[in-house]
């Protein structure tokens, strides 16, 4: 059986993003990157502050448009695609976590969860039976009716994970997932980033400073003044 690893989910090709500024020199952010990202790999780009490397992910997840260079995600160029078909693209194909977590404080735990299926236009009861089944998985269902103020950091992240999955995304991209968490809740994020991606066959992207990431992903990309300095496997 061939590994699905070997099987590109992601493919950039010369990707460039400039940042233009009236009364300073534009900065070149991200520098003619050309990277494939295999169907359930676990990759971490990391890099110092400055390099690219958020900026890489907002481009990956179709938040930012490159100014020059094509993006190919589930075979598809998204570079090629409306601002309407972009936003619907995302939504079904891509999760995403925060180092914030950026839950909605005026909604539920359950309603959180459920609200990429109701943007998806998935309605009720369909919609509320998923984000229960993604709570349960996440051992959150006793959480469900509660709001986000009382809940722990460890526990927001786990909500917030599951809200990223409750689509099921072929992508989850994590932008500093642990960067709010003690060691402990850190250590269980990453566990449950790698269980999506061996059991779920997720490809997940990862920007952290975390050295301890290293140890779980198959590939680190490190990056350098908007380029990547070199690829490795732990």
């Amino acid at each position: 059986m061939n590994d699905i690893r070997h099987c590109p989910m992601i493919e950039t090709e010369n990707l460039t993003k400039v940042y233009f500024n009236n009364s300073h020199p534009s900065v070149q952010a991200v520098k003619d990157i050309s990277l494939k990202i295999g169907q359930g790999e676990i990759v971490l780009i990391s890099g110092p502050n400055g390099s690219g490397k958020t900026t890489l992910l907002s481009m990956l997840g179709c938040l930012l448009n490159p100014h020059a260079g094509t993006i190919r995600i589930c075979g598809r160029d998204v570079t090629a695609l409306s601002q309407k078909e972009l936003t619907e693209f995302r939504l079904r194909n891509i999760g995403f976590i925060f180092q914030n977590f950026r839950l909605l404080d005026s909604l539920t735990v359950m309603e959180n969860v459920e609200l990429p299926l109701v943007l998806a236009g998935i309605r009720r009861p369909v919609s509320r039976d998923r984000a229960a089944a993604a709570l349960e998985e996440l051992k959150m269902s006793h959480r469900a009716n509660f709001y986000p103020n009382v809940l722990s950091g460890g526990e927001k992240q786990r909500v917030a994970i599951a809200r990223a999955l409750v689509n099921d995304p072929a992508v989850i991209l994590a932008d500093e997932p642990t960067g709010s968490l003690d060691s402990n809740a850190g250590q269980a994020t990453v566990q449950l980033l790698r269980e999506a991606s061996r059991k779920r066959g997720k490809t997940v992207i990862i920007v952290s400073h975390d050295e301890r990431i290293r140890h779980f992903a198959d590939r680190v990309i490190s990056m350098e003044d908007g380029r990547v300095k070199k690829e490795e496997r732990p």
